[in-house]
């Protein structure tokens, strides 16, 4: 199935290199907009002993703002955060500089506003080249799609003939 899919490919090509990554290439935050994905990936980070913090509604504030403060000192490889977490909460998470959704959102406005939390969060030192943000998706995210990119960009995003898409 494309949830399998999904997983498999981010469990064997994505979250390897999430591990690979030095201090310095920490700050990672993976949006999840399904809890259900959510606790799958977070059960299997667990298992593998990933150094990673997980915000979901759930989480208390002192968990949540411990995970925020180390995502910034560097301390962890990444946080995963799930779509209901910034319904509920907003969080402000600072020192975002790879940002990888998972999962599109079911609301259209938080990719912008977590793209815009990425771009914000930063200090001057960091400069945008080193900030990146990663989506995945399948052809069934074909409505969340139109609505992140628009009518028109959707079929050339969906098309197949390319694995990957860059925007300025």
């Amino acid at each position: 199935s494309a949830v399998d899919d999904r997983f498999n490919h981010f469990i064997e090509q994505v979250l390897p290199g999430l591990q690979k990554t030095t201090m310095s290439d920490n700050h990672t935050v993976i949006f999840v907009s399904s809890y259900f994905d959510f606790v799958r990936i977070r059960n299997y980070c667990r298992s593998k002993d990933c150094s990673f913090a997980a915000i979901s509604e759930y989480s208390t504030k002192t968990e949540a703002m411990q995970a925020r403060r180390r995502l910034y000192d560097g301390s962890l490889q990444f946080i995963l955060y799930s779509e209901r977490a910034h319904f509920y909460h907003r969080y402000p998470i600072k020192g975002i500089r790879h940002l990888v959704f998972y999962s599109l959102p079911d609301r259209p406005r938080y990719y912008s506003e977590m793209v815009n939390l990425m771009l914000t969060s930063n200090d001057e030192s960091i400069s945008p080249e080193q900030l990146s943000c990663v989506a995945f998706y399948t052809k069934y995210d074909q409505l969340k799609i139109e609505r992140i990119a628009g009518t028109k960009l959707a079929p050339q995003l969906l098309s197949g003939e390319r694995s990957q898409f860059t925007f300025a």
